[in-house]
């Protein structure tokens, strides 16, 4: 008897954490959604006809190959700066998992909001958005296969190093990402590309 309430009172301790943990992550994503949307005036103010006057043009769109970052192994992404201090990134990943006796193979569609600022060309960029993983599990066993699909949708949020040159040139980008799916995992990326001229 000592022993199943000694299991239970573990089970409650387990729930209780992991209840403290969905609600950290709840409030981190409300307070990055808060930051972006203070910065949205700002931006707004930066693409007024009135104050194009003084501000020079800027790349608005590039292309870029990330390893690792926003999906599992890497990407193709675009970017477009909607406003001066905003982008918007869209991209595709695709990963293979091969093992004895199961393949996985993950097709990735991560979508995202940036808020970038610093200057002119190197900025600090936090982002938040989704991940939409599409899988395909194939399992064989004793000359039989099982054939498994699914999908699921993972919130993401990052922050980093954005180098996005205001002329056009070579992009760079370093971010360490949070995922938020049941666990709290982190994922670092690094991206080069092109940024197109104004």
């Amino acid at each position: 008897m000592e022993h199943g309430k000694k299991s239970t009172s573990t089970g409650k301790d387990t729930n209780n954490f992991m209840n403290k943990i969905k609600k950290s992550q709840i409030a981190l994503l409300i307070i990055t959604i808060a930051f972006l949307a203070s910065n949205a005036s700002i931006a707004a103010d930066k693409d007024d006809p009135a104050a194009q006057k003084i501000d020079p043009p800027y790349s608005k769109f590039l292309v870029s190959a990330e390893v690792l970052g926003a999906a599992l192994s890497g990407s193709i992404f675009g970017s477009y700066r909607f406003l001066r201090l905003f982008a918007v990134n869209l991209g595709m990943g695709y990963t293979s998992i091969n093992g004895t006796p199961t393949q996985v193979n993950l097709v990735q569609f991560p979508v995202s909001i940036s808020n970038i600022w610093g200057g002119t060309s190197h900025f600090i960029e936090v982002l938040a958005g989704i991940d939409l993983l599409l899988a395909n599990v194939n399992s064989r066993w004793q000359g039989y296969s099982v054939n498994t699909t699914g999908s699921t949708l993972m919130f993401q949020l990052g922050t980093g190093y954005r180098y996005w040159p205001s002329d056009g040139g070579i992009h760079f980008r370093a971010t360490i990402y949070q995922f938020f799916h049941k666990n709290f995992t982190p994922h670092i990326g690094f991206g080069v590309g092109y940024a197109f001229a104004p």
